[in-house]
């Protein structure tokens, strides 16, 4: 008995750290050497860098975290105070206009209503906005759809507070409107406008048999012609001596007349996409001009208004696009910052993603759509410089990329169109505000960018690409008076080996140059195309020259040129390109003694640049005797230009061709 009573005492102490490790699902192995910790572990050299790129992570992730539960908690308490506003309108209403109450309770229940699981209106930046949200239309959803946009109560002014709401069930009729419009009865008139919206919508459904009254299309326009006007009235709004009237969410009896404001411009928007027709199109978008200040307060609606401008700006249709270009201006000017940034940018976008292709049929538009940006980019300066940098960097980072790795692919995202295209729209945004104190600062790398797409790829393949660069650096140093380096490119362009190779004559018209980025081998063996390749370089050189030709060290500018033009004309065994070589390089040398013989009688050196300055403007405002050069590049242009028209009119007569894979 003693020894069964030791061994049960001794059994679970000798077994005592074995229970403890197995009830801590642990081996005894692992009492004495324990895992290491991750930290401990990472602490060699080559983990150092994963630790910090998690630690990274978890601290992004959670702040994005923590902003998301912020946009959410703020984007429920403004629905929150939507709702108790929408509620206490509506008590208003019924308290003070108890038979336009009961109007909307037998015509338009869904406004009465009111929800909270309405959709939240999208703030991002507009070039991330989804579809637009459709109007209303008979059979749809209409509680749905005024959620999304954000529909407000629809109040009257208190002098209409008396009227009876039967009258309301006699339709629209244009004796009605007129009366209306002198009584200045601004409810009766947008509750007309919608009823005939609804109307003329009805009518254009297959699936509805309903017959429009022939004062639809009237009654839409005439209402839009007048409103504002009233509501101008209603509200007393009134321009000041100096400087553009205010608001009219500022004005103290605006929220009078707030939900029938936006119920109005609301129908508007849908008046402008029901019309197919560009004639009433345009009409309507003149008329909504003078509501934008309407419709700034309310941020969805102006987006949509400018969405259905940016989309209407590049109709084929002159007038149209004119108009909706005005409207997109007037959007930018009267709705507070940052609406001009949203205005600026998707004007721009949308050029960029019309210039996939360029050709003459396409050229009008893109040459409205660049003089659009250029007006529009006027409206705030400071925005306006902060967009052209933004751009310029895009296009030097897209150079950079191909100028280090060098692949087909680097090439193609800086040879093309778009790419060009954006080039040329910036460069006229800067020309057009190059003082110091505008677009200035930025010359200097939007000439740097130009001159290395050039020297990307020197191939005789891209000469138009070069040739179209080099007109828009000319154009640029006319604007700034800047000096910028491009007789390198076009006297490599004039002696290239490719001219010296035989050639064939192909009858033909001369190719357009300035829709080509590059050409075939094929082509750049005509005569025709090297000789509109050769007459281009030659006249963009007597450009670049002529626009410094009254400076005071021209003859030793000119000089490089000179000496390279009279070497290739001795070499190039073409007659005719000869003499034209050779008469650019007396015109140069005549310049040169001209400058000469005015320089020589001066009292003043290098030194007094302001003395210079002052020499150089005098000589350059003389129109009674001016540089040769200069006269020169005057009857060289007009002969361009006839060239030209010439060659348009050929090319108008001629059907056009088909346009290969190979040319886009």
């Amino acid at each position: 008995d003693l020894f069964f009573r030791l061994l049960a005492v001794s059994l679970p102490l000798f077994f005592a750290p074995s229970l403890s490790c197995l009830s801590l699902g642990l081996s005894p192995k692992m009492r004495v050497k324990q895992k290491k910790s991750f930290k401990k572990y990472a602490g060699k050299k080559h983990l150092e860098r994963d630790l910090k790129t998690r630690k990274g992570r978890a601290v992004v992730k959670k702040g994005q975290t923590e902003r998301q539960a912020r946009r959410i908690e703020r984007q429920q308490e403004e629905m929150k105070k939507e709702e108790e506003d929408h509620k206490a309108t509506i008590e208003m209403l019924k308290e003070h206009d108890p038979n336009f109450h009961k109007y909307l309770e037998k015509h338009e229940p869904d406004i009465l209503q009111f929800t909270e699981e309405g959709d939240v209106a999208n703030h991002d930046d507009l070039m991330g906005m989804g579809d637009e949200p459709a109007m209303s239309e008979p059979g749809e959803d209409q509680e749905a759809i005024d959620r999304v946009i954000g529909m407000e109560d629809v109040m009257g002014s208190e002098d209409e507070a008396g009227e009876d709401a039967s009258e309301q069930d006699e339709g629209f009729t244009l004796s009605k409107l007129s009366h209306c419009i002198r009584s200045k009865k601004i409810r009766d008139l947008v509750l007309m406008l919608r009823e005939a919206v609804n109307c003329y919508e009805k009518s254009h459904d297959p699936t509805d048999r309903v017959q429009p009254g022939p004062e639809s299309q009237a009654v839409i326009l005439e209402v839009l012609q007048h409103s504002a006007r009233l509501l101008d009235y209603h509200i007393q709004r009134k321009a000041p001596m100096l400087g553009p009237p205010p608001l009219p969410h500022k004005c103290p009896l605006y929220p009078k007349i707030k939900d029938l404001t936006y119920l109005l411009t609301r129908q508007a928007l849908r008046a402008l996409k029901l019309f197919p027709e560009h004639e009433v199109t345009t009409i309507i978008l003149s008329h909504m001009t003078t509501l934008v200040a309407y419709v700034a307060p309310y941020p969805t609606l102006s987006r949509q208004w400018l969405q259905k401008a940016l989309e209407l700006v590049t109709d084929d249709v002159e007038a149209l696009r004119f108009q909706a270009f005005l409207l997109i201006r007037e959007l930018a000017r009267t709705i507070p910052f940052p609406f001009i940034q949203h205005c600026m940018r998707g004007l721009f976008l949308t050029l960029v993603r019309k210039c996939r292709r360029f050709d003459r049929v396409r050229m009008p538009l893109i040459a409205f759509l660049m003089n659009s940006v250029v007006v529009l980019w006027g409206e705030d300066m400071n925005l306006a410089y902060q967009q052209t940098f933004a751009y310029l960097r895009q296009l030097a980072i897209n150079l950079r990329r191909a100028l280090k790795e060098s692949t087909e692919q680097t090439f193609r995202a800086v040879y093309n169109w778009q790419y060009v295209s954006t080039f040329r729209v910036l460069a006229m945004v800067i020309c057009q505000y190059v003082k110091p104190t505008q677009l200035w600062p930025l010359v200097y790398p939007l000439c740097q960018l130009g001159c290395g797409v050039i020297d990307l790829l020197p191939s005789p393949k891209c000469y138009p690409l070069h040739l179209n660069l080099v007109g828009i650096l000319n154009r640029i140093a006319r604007a700034s008076g800047v000096y910028i380096p491009v007789p390198p490119y076009l006297l490599r362009i004039l002696s290239s080996p490719e001219f010296k190779k035989k050639y064939k004559v192909k009858p033909g018209m001369t190719p357009d140059l300035i829709c080509m980025l590059r050409a075939k081998s094929s082509e750049f063996r005509l005569l025709v195309y090297q000789q509109a390749v050769f007459s281009e370089a030659l006249y963009y050189l007597v450009e670049h020259l002529a626009l410094h030709a009254h400076t005071i060290g021209f003859p030793e500018l000119a000089f490089p040129s000179i000496r390279e033009l009279r070497q290739l004309a001795k070499t190039l065994g073409r007659p005719e390109w000869s003499t034209q070589v050779s008469t650019t390089v007396k015109e140069l040398e005549r310049n040169s003694e001209f400058i000469r013989s005015k320089r020589n009688a001066v009292d003043f050196g290098p030194k007094d640049s302001d003395r210079v300055t002052l020499w150089q403007n005098e000589l350059r405002s003389d129109t009674t005797s001016p540089p040769p050069l200069q006269r020169y590049f005057e009857e060289l242009h007009a002969l361009r230009a006839q060239a030209l028209v010439q060659q348009a009119q050929a090319r108008a007569a001629t059907p056009a061709r088909r346009v290969t894979l190979e040319e886009v």
